[in-house]
This record gives structure tokens, sequence and C-alpha cells, in this order.
């Protein structure tokens, strides 16, 4: 199964970078910003600047290591542990937060329903429930620690990718609440905020993984499986 899951990764990653064609719409900053925006060139191998994108390839970067290395490498359980997270992450925040936000603001939707995009919104959650259901592969509470790394590391990316994407527009940030033209009061909070939401995501991961874990579950694996299903379910979206 993990190397099925290798192989879907590999292609629709290949495809979003082979295919994508088309620039992004500019992003709409903030009223207070200082940023003027400005249409984005994301063909090619500039679709890695998404952050689904990282969270997607590190999804592959762990399925492939379990392959390859024994069974409980610290390799392996460190890519997992910061990996299952982050897939909660970009599929609720896509979920609840961008999407809905765009039928808010009564804005096209099309980007979130192309199939490789709902593929990377849906099936990174889904990989990664049936890994930690037939796999049993926990999150331990105690590398709290590793949460924001990944976070912070992309958030270093965008301030080096920002004056890059459209220089002749000066710096682009592909999320808002990465700017920091901002206040400074604003941006702390945005920053402070997305540590947060690692942090508490990281945490969530462990409250699943114990679940699953409690000797409740021993003998009615047919209903654990069920219930992770139907919960993994409510935070995918499909459609408007």
């Amino acid at each position: 199964m993990r190397a099925l899951f290798v192989l879907v990764i590999v292609i629709v990653e290949g495809l979003e970078i082979w295919i994508t064609k088309e620039d992004e719409p500019p992003v709409v900053y903030r009223k207070n910003s200082k940023l003027t925006s400005a249409q984005h060139d994301m063909t090619g191998i500039r679709q890695l600047t998404w952050f689904t994108h990282w969270s997607w390839c590190l999804i592959g970067v762990y399925f492939a290591s379990a392959l390859i290395l024994p069974n409980g490498h610290p390799i392996s359980v460190v890519v997992w542990e910061i990996a299952m997270p982050n897939a909660f992450l970009v599929t609720i925040i896509c979920t609840f937060v961008i999407w809905k936000g765009l039928l808010e603001k009564e804005a096209s939707t099309d980007g979130m329903k192309r199939p490789r995009t709902l593929v990377m919104h849906n099936a990174n959650i889904a990989m990664c429930a049936c890994e930690m259901f037939f796999a049993s592969t926990d999150i331990h509470i105690s590398h709290l620690g590793l949460a924001p790394l990944f976070g912070c590391l992309y958030v270093f990316f965008s301030w080096w990718r920002a004056p890059r994407i459209s220089p002749e527009s000066g710096p682009q940030y592909l999320y808002d609440f990465f700017d920091t033209t901002l206040p400074l009061q604003e941006v702390m909070i945005n920053y402070c905020g997305v540590l947060f939401v690692l942090v508490a995501f990281y945490a969530l991961v462990c409250v699943v993984s114990w679940v699953l874990d409690m000797t409740f579950w021993h003998d009615k694996k047919g209903l654990e499986g069920l219930l992770l299903a139907c919960f993994v379910y409510s935070i995918m979206r499909f459609e408007d």
C-alpha cells in the first residue's frame, strides 16, 4: 500500500509541474498592507512554492522512507510526526477556511475543484489515515517540539521567495497573513497564530492517535475503521 501511495504522490506532483500553465490570480492583500497585488507566474516547478505541495511531497518522503528503512527507524518516525499534522492542517484549512472564504467573497472556486488539487487536499489525509489504521503508526506528544519546524522552514522560504515572485511589482506573499508590511502588532499576531495552529494540529493528531490505541478498540477494528473513515470524510470537501 505504501508503494502505491508513493506512486500516486509522484504522479500527481509530476502532473502539477508538467501540466499547470496558467498564472495564479493576484493575492488580495489587506487594506493596511503596503504590498501591491500582482499576477503570479506559478507554472512548472514554481508550483512547489505552495505549502500544499510541500506537505504533499513530505508525505511521499515518509512513505518512501517507510519502504526503505527498517520499521520504526528514527528518520521515518520524525518525518511522519511532521507530515501527519501538516496533512490535517492542509485539509482542514482548505475545507473550512480557504474554500469557505472564496464562497463568502463570491469568488471563483474553480481552482479548488481541479482534479489534481482535490487529490492533494483530500487524498493526503486519506493516505495518512490508512497508515494510522493499518500500520498503527503513532504520534508522540513528547515530540511536540517537531510541530513548528516544518512551518517555520516554510516561513523562511516565503521570506526568501517573496521578492522573487514578481520583482517588478515588489514582494509578493502567497498567503496574506505572511505580509510583513502590516502594522507590527498585526504581524506578531499573524505569526504567533501560525505557530499556535501548528502546535494545535500536532496535539489534535496526538489525540486521534491516542484514541486509536485505546484497548477498547482491540476487538472492534471494524467500528474503529468506520469511525476514522467518517471523521476523515467529514473534513474533506469536493464541491461548493
